[in-house]
């Protein structure tokens, strides 16, 4: 073997050798999106007073591009939008729930007060009125997530929404069920993503009144002629992501 030739493979094991270990050293990430359609047929196939769903409310969330396994999101940030001009939209968070992994597994939704501060998990929540033609924002979480912190006298949100690493603990028990197991294989394995929900319920008021358009009416009033509710599901997946999707400069991203 000439010189040429060994130099030529020593730079190849060489080059070889430094790829593996950047690819080694990228940390696992994950891609949490909304699948739109879901929501999406509902909104079309619900209606009101022959209106469909999705001329009156606008549901959206807002992720971040990509999270790392260990910094899965502890919350949601949700817009509710009244598209109509003739009802009231009321969320009511205490019969809303999200799912964890485990799509058997539900917990109440917990709105997020606006100081970050959640004193009693065991308190009705009040509903989040949305008069016509606004919207509310709001971040949310479930209450599984939530733990008592005894020195600011609180609950604090101490676990995201979906636990990577409880899944991966859970998944190993000899007495998990064998699709809890497969959930988080499929999941590593990049062969399908965990998908997780929020079921939203929504309780919706007529302010018209029949002999006139006096919108200021009936806004209080959650029962009777004109009022309505509806759930609604939204659902999420937590993809996790190939590591070609990590380089920088990956014009695909």
């Amino acid at each position: 073997m000439n010189l040429d030739l060994l130099l030529l493979v020593v730079y190849l094991i060489v080059v070889t050798y430094i790829i593996s270990q950047a690819i080694t050293s990228l940390s696992d990430q994950t891609k949490v999106a909304t699948v739109g359609k879901h929501l999406e047929e509902q909104l079309e196939a619900k209606k009101i007073d022959g209106k469909p769903l999705k001329d009156l409310v606008g549901i959206s969330f807002r992720f971040e591009d990509r999270y790392k396994f260990d910094q899965q999101p502890k919350t949601l940030t949700i817009t509710v939008e009244n598209k109509s001009t003739d009802y009231y939209l009321y969320v009511d968070w205490d019969s809303s729930s999200l799912t964890t992994y485990d799509p058997n597994q539900s917990r109440r939704v917990i709105r997020i007060a606006p100081d970050q501060r959640i004193s009693d998990v065991g308190l009705p929540q009040v509903f989040s009125a949305i008069p016509p033609k606004l919207k509310l924002q709001a971040s949310i979480t479930s209450e599984a997530t939530l733990k008592w912190n005894a020195t600011e006298q609180v609950m604090a949100i101490n676990e995201p929404i979906i636990n990577l690493d409880l899944l991966k603990t859970v998944a190993k028990k000899v007495t998990t069920p064998q699709f809890i197991k497969d959930i988080d294989f499929n999941f590593r394995e990049r062969r399908k993503p965990i998908e997780f929900y929020l079921r939203l319920l929504l309780r919706i008021t007529d302010v018209t009144q029949e002999e006139g358009d006096d919108r200021l009416q009936q806004i209080t009033t959650l029962y009777g002629k004109g009022n309505y509710q509806t759930l609604l599901t939204c659902k999420f997946t937590v993809t996790k992501m190939a590591w070609v999707d990590q380089i920088p400069w990956n014009p695909q991203k």
